[in-house]
């Protein structure tokens, strides 16, 4: 988080694009043991909780529903992440979160609205 500080203090671009085409915000959600206050911060200093990568069309909220980061799903729903998006495998993240066994994820978000029948 120091560093993230720093660049983002010297005046770096909370969304920029790195090389595989992912923001900062999207790697954090990617790592199963990415902080939650590094997401925070990024969001903070305006990151797109709603951001796509541009090879897969995944966001922030399917990496973290993918990797089991129930912590960073509610944040991001908090921050109004959309629960519903379709990533270009037409899975949403619900079906992220079921499809790696991520049980109290899909509950989470089944409880807060995420539609159901959204097919693969």
């Amino acid at each position: 988080l120091n560093v993230i500080r720093f660049l983002v203090g010297k005046g770096a671009n909370v969304d920029t694009r790195m090389s595989d085409l992912s923001t900062p915000l999207l790697n954090i959600c990617a790592r199963y043991s990415g902080e939650l206050n590094v997401a925070e911060f990024l969001v903070d200093r305006g990151a797109n909780s709603n951001a796509q990568d541009t090879t897969f069309g995944e966001m922030p909220l399917m990496r973290a529903s993918r990797n089991g980061r129930l912590d960073i799903v509610q944040y991001l729903v908090e921050v109004r992440a959309d629960v519903n998006s379709v990533a270009n495998s037409k899975r949403t993240s619900l079906l992220y979160a079921l499809e790696y066994d991520h049980l109290d994820v899909a509950r989470f978000l089944v409880v807060i609205g995420a539609d159901i029948y959204e097919k693969l």
